[in-house]
């Protein structure tokens, strides 16, 4: 490569991102949703047991739409409860207990979304037991952040069945827990998983298990003796809603959505967007109404790195995405985006840009920077080595000199090539 002039400094340098556009609605018009039951899933089990005042359980917590259920069976000989649960630096709060006398009692306490990690789950009594209790921690992904759980069901009474039936439906999933006096062994119900069982001799025995839903399950353990005196509690668990996306044909406003519509079930919120070079950043604020669900559409030119809102990739779920000549269309989604003004983020993948040709108008890409190669001279011409690869090929060459005797550039040539001249710019001489 040649150029000839008086003082130069070359530069060869990479082109610039393309315009990319980002939209965000709550609601897009042109994809209809339908709603569905995510499954509720069994995250982590834990459990543990104690004869003093108090029980302490590590426990690992993952994923999304989390609940965390503490099952407590005690032989509460001299009628000692549950006075507190905690996680990490959260508190549990009661669902419910059920007792049989001063022989068994079982609690169960619950906490909506977890902190994620090891954390120690502690199970405080009112006082030192006489006996032994149990604790059973579960975790559950999956599940309604609003309401969790169904109504709480209990029984106490004596013999070799422990029994209850718990209100329920199909997607949902019972959690039980049992305690008993005397009992050698307990045997979980059909149909049931069993979570844990834990026997402390035949004064103290506890477990816990799960069930797939219907409209009335029956939570039941056999015990090994008749004279047994138990209690037994369950409540159902269930699913967040999940949104399942389909293309329909409507007409949306400049905003992305018509305001205060309404269909099936489903309002639109709030919009907003904004357009830049490379990664783009804006303020949304969503409202405080229940069951959210934020939308996001990119029409990027290259490819979409990640997208944050409110400072966290966390639950920021690709629906769908489309790429034709380097250029990027795709739909993001967060349920039960944080209300508020957040900050959303929109990281480009600088590796793939694409760019405008002029001659056919469309876009072209991705657009990689191959090589790049720079030198000066003060004599009247530079000569520069530079190693070319790849197709759909462009070489730029950049020059700054200083013209104090108004010299210019008269020519570039690239091996038997001749450059042509984009544009020139100057400053006095």
């Amino acid at each position: 490569m040649k150029i000839k002039s008086k003082k130069l400094y070359l530069i060869l340098n990479s082109v610039k991102n393309l315009l990319a556009l980002i939209i965000i609605i709550a609601v897009f018009c042109l994809i209809s949703p339908s709603t569905a039951e995510a499954a509720i899933e069994v995250d982590a089990v834990s459990s543990d047991s104690t004869a003093g005042s108090s029980i302490t359980i590590s426990h690992t917590t993952s994923g999304s739409n989390r609940l965390m259920l503490v099952g407590v069976s005690l032989n509460n000989e001299d009628f000692e409860t549950v006075t507190g649960v905690t996680y990490k630096d959260s508190a549990l709060t009661p669902v419910g207990t059920a007792a049989n006398g001063d022989d068994s009692r079982v609690e169960i306490w619950k906490l909506i979304a977890p902190d994620i990690g090891t954390h120690d789950v502690v199970i405080t009594f009112s006082t030192n037991l006489t006996y032994y209790g149990i604790g059973g921690v579960i975790t559950f992904t999956g599940v309604d952040q609003t309401t969790p759980l169904g109504t709480f069901a209990s029984a106490a009474a004596d013999g070799i069945t422990a029994t209850v039936d718990v209100s329920s439906a199909t997607g949902e999933l019972v959690f039980g827990v049992v305690a008993a006096e005397y009992a050698s062994s307990l045997t979980v119900g059909a149909g049931q998983t069993e979570r844990w069982n834990l026997d402390l001799g035949s004064s103290t025995l506890g477990a816990g298990s799960t069930e797939p839903g219907a409209a009335t399950v029956t939570t039941s353990w056999t015990l090994t003796a008749s004279g047994n005196h138990w209690a037994i509690a369950g409540v159902s668990i269930k699913p967040v809603l999940a949104i399942r996306w389909g293309m329909s044909a409507c007409n949306i406003n400049a905003a992305g959505a018509k305001a205060g519509e309404k269909t099936k079930g489903i309002t639109f919120d709030a919009a907003s967007s904004d357009r830049g070079f490379g990664n783009i950043t804006w303020n949304h604020t969503t409202g405080s109404e229940n069951n959210r669900l934020l939308i996001i559409t990119c029409a990027w030119g290259g490819a979409i790195d990640s997208i944050k809102y409110g400072g966290s990739p966390v639950g920021i779920d690709l629906v769908t995405s489309q790429t034709a000549s380097g250029r990027e269309t795709a739909i993001y989604r967060l349920v039960n985006p944080a209300d508020g003004t957040n900050e959303i983020n929109v990281f480009q993948n600088l590796d793939t840009i694409a760019v405008d040709d002029s001659s056919s108008g469309s876009i072209t890409g991705p657009v990689r920077v191959d090589n790049y190669s720079s030198d000066s001279t003060a004599d009247s011409s530079i000569t520069i080595s530079h190693t070319t690869s790849g197709s759909n090929r462009l070489m730029l060459v950049g020059v700054s000199l200083n013209n104090e005797d108004l010299e210019y550039v008269t020519g570039v040539t690239y091996k038997d090539s001749a450059l042509t001249l984009v544009g020139v710019d100057s400053c006095d001489d």
